[in-house]
């Protein structure tokens, strides 16, 4: 549903999957409940960061990022660009 709020009507949603997951969470703190979908401060974390008139760049963005460098394994910390402001990078 969301992708079609987003690619159709321009609506600023989040494509909220596995790996938008894992980057707001290694970036700003963990989720309260396993499940993403149900997770009020991940659904609401998710929401204010695309929350802006270029929400599809944003949304593919992390997409991408979450591919090419805040991978599920082996993360590519030093080559990140947030790594300075970075929860996860912090702690690990």
């Amino acid at each position: 549903m969301n992708a079609i709020l987003l690619q159709i009507f321009d609506t600023p949603t989040p494509l909220m999957d596995v790996n938008m997951a894992r980057v707001l969470e290694r970036y700003f703190g963990k989720r309260k409940l396993a499940d993403i979908r149900y997770d009020p401060y991940l659904q609401e974390l998710a929401y204010q960061v695309v929350n802006h008139n270029s929400s599809k760049k944003i949304n593919w963005g992390i997409l991408d990022f979450a591919a090419s460098i805040c991978k599920a394994r082996k993360p590519l910390c030093e080559k990140c660009f947030l790594s300075n402001t970075c929860k996860f990078y912090k702690e690990h």
